[in-house]
């Protein structure tokens, strides 16, 4: 379907993101005895308000702190989520010993400017600069190093001895014109994927820009795919909730300056969701089937169906309307709770109507069906967590036993409580020659059990080995083996 007009056509430049979206996935690994730390600067012991952290070996400093008890300026942009610091290092000439860095960023730019042998080289970092309890912390070994300092540790007293000649005031960490830019691109570029959206909205064309961590879309790329077919996992997976969380702020703060009903914003979300390209999983990740984590969606611009449903589910699920995925057959669609008086294609789920809403291709409107999915039977996905549960196992002899070796994982987003696994050797008829249970145990998300089970072997029979996996007298998974004659 083709959208209404565009008379009087406004392009409205959005910034999605406010300057570089960081996403804080995982904690850092800190040190119990980083508060320990003494810091030595020409002779004299320097303290700070807050104390120094060590991740991974790597102390970490307050930013401004840091720089200015090495004799440098700092300055922050928080457009660019990047730390400036600057040495005079003559009194009497411009002359500036200087490093940049973003927060995140694996690389930082030092930089001897103000003279005849300007000169830029990039120092990758061990730990790059992060926020910690809300303060902006440093790497304080690579700054000294290039503000001109000479550093040592002294492992039994935990104590970094710096000896660093002297800065001359100025006012604002000097950096060239001709770099700055460039700079800017470099740090960004090398750690951030940066991605431009444009779509029709109303009477508008409307224009975002994303950055993105790359090493935060790689943790998602590299996540093992969930072995089932109730995408709801996706929705509901935490990780990724401090994301979707910021993309409906974004969202939220555009229709509130454009005075948009609450309908209205509903439609906004779905709009930028089907503006999204169709791309079928064995075309953008060599899979036939591959659901994607909202993020790679973003990242790849789009994908199939399942990939734009989760994108769009999630981000409704966020803004607190009652969502679902609707798996129809071949396809998947989101469900988007809604009154009576709404036209269109819906489904009864728990008393409420959830109106049919397509996400790829746009133009169409809430309740809108595709012909061929007409008169189709949905199953319902409700965005409610809960475990997923998988299996595998190996056999081998145990003298006149059978030793099974069994994992048991969770890849669901919620825990399996009271969880058995039963095996047994299959007489056919619905009868065993000899089973055996587990001890009952708990498996959180995104965890795994492992265990052994043994069995007596029944001697000259047919059979076939059989395990199944029970959570609160729930079956969850089952396997068998081949029929072989003992």
């Amino acid at each position: 379907m083709e959208r209404c007009g565009t008379l009087g056509k406004r392009i409205w430049l959005v910034s999605l993101f406010t300057g570089i979206f960081l996403l804080c996935l995982l904690p850092f690994g800190g040190s119990a005895e980083a508060g320990d730390i003494k810091i030595v600067i020409n002779g004299d012991t320097v303290s700070f308000s807050k104390p120094p952290e060590v991740i991974n070996g790597t102390t970490m400093l307050p930013m401004r702190e840091c720089f200015n008890t090495l004799g440098a300026a700092v300055a922050y942009d928080g457009q660019w989520k990047m730390v400036v610091g600057s040495k005079k290092t003559k009194p009497d000439k411009a002359d500036y010993l200087t490093i940049a860095l973003a927060i995140d960023c694996g690389q930082a730019a030092v930089m001897h400017l103000g003279g005849s042998d300007e000169s830029i080289r990039w120092v990758s970092l061990r730990e790059p600069p992060r926020l910690i309890n809300g303060s902006t912390y440093v790497p304080l070994r690579v700054i000294s190093e290039a503000l001109g300092g000479r550093v040592t540790y002294e492992p039994a007293t935990k104590t970094v001895f710096i000896d660093v000649a002297k800065g001359y005031p100025q006012e604002y960490p000097y950096v060239h014109h001709s770099l700055t830019e460039a700079l800017k691109e470099k740090l960004v570029t090398a750690n951030y994927i940066i991605r431009e959206y444009k779509w029709n909205y109303g009477r508008s064309e409307w224009a975002w820009t994303a950055y993105i961590n790359k090493d935060h879309y790689d943790y998602f790329r590299n996540l093992k795919r969930p072995l089932t077919d109730d995408y709801s996992v996706y929705v509901t997976n935490q990780l990724d909730d401090s994301y979707i969380a910021s993309l409906v702020k974004r969202f939220k703060e555009a229709a509130d300056k454009h005075n948009f009903s609450e309908r209205e914003l509903v439609d906004f979300v779905v709009s930028f969701v089907q503006s999204l390209a169709y791309v079928p999983d064995d075309v953008s990740v060599g899979y036939d089937e591959y659901p994607k984590y909202p993020l790679e969606t973003l990242v790849d611009r789009g994908g199939d169906c399942e990939d734009t449903s989760i994108l769009l589910a999630s981000i409704l699920h966020e803004m607190g309307y009652g969502v679902v995925l609707l798996a129809l057959p071949d396809h998947m669609a989101v469900g988007v709770k809604g009154a009576e008086d709404i036209p269109g294609t819906y489904w009864n789920y728990q008393g409420a109507r959830y109106y049919y809403v397509e996400t790829t291709g746009t133009g169409w409107q809430i309740g809108e069906i595709p012909e061929e999915y007409r008169n189709q039977k949905a199953r319902i996905l409700p965005l409610v967590p809960h475990p997923v549960i998988t299996h595998s196992w190996t056999a081998e002899a145990a003298g006149n036993k059978l030793q099974l070796k069994v994992k048991v994982s969770n890849e669901g987003t919620a825990a399996a409580y009271n969880t058995k696994v039963y095996a047994a050797f299959d007489a056919g008829s619905g009868k065993v020659y000899d089973q055996t249970f587990s001890a009952p145990f708990d498996l959180a998300a995104q965890s795994h059990w492992e265990g052994a089970l043994f069995l007596n072997y029944p001697y000259n029979a047919r059979t076939r080995i059989i395990v199944k996996i029970i959570s609160n007298g729930v079956l969850m998974d089952e396997s068998y083996s081949e029929w072989v004659d003992t």
